[in-house]
């Protein structure tokens, strides 16, 4: 499915950059994902994200849906819709620590 994601990338623009800096690129169960995923890449440096009408972007969401009824995942766009959490996302060693930044 990550090739699905870089084809909607290139083919649709930066439509996935929803809260500020952070891309939240996603794919689904016709795509190849068999259970409901997250990975979180935080860049060092920030990097004009999408091939035309680039946008700034500090971190990147992979979003695998399966099941869009039992799914918490898009819970991760609260935090990170909160510049400050950026910063301390930076800093988290565990996943813990990131799920407790959710109000």
């Amino acid at each position: 499915y990550v090739n699905t994601m870089i084809q909607a990338v290139n083919e649709f623009g930066t439509y996935m950059v929803i809260t500020p800096k952070v891309a939240y690129v996603h794919a689904g169960k016709d795509d190849g994902v068999n259970k409901n995923c997250v990975s979180l890449l935080l860049l060092e440096n920030e990097i004009q994200f999408g091939s035309f009408n680039t946008k700034p972007v500090i971190a990147i969401v992979v979003l695998g849906i399966c099941d869009k009824e039992e799914s918490q995942l898009l819970n991760i766009a609260n935090i990170l819709d909160i510049p400050e959490n950026i910063e301390l996302l930076k800093n988290s060693k565990n996943i813990e620590s990131i799920l407790s930044l959710h109000d």
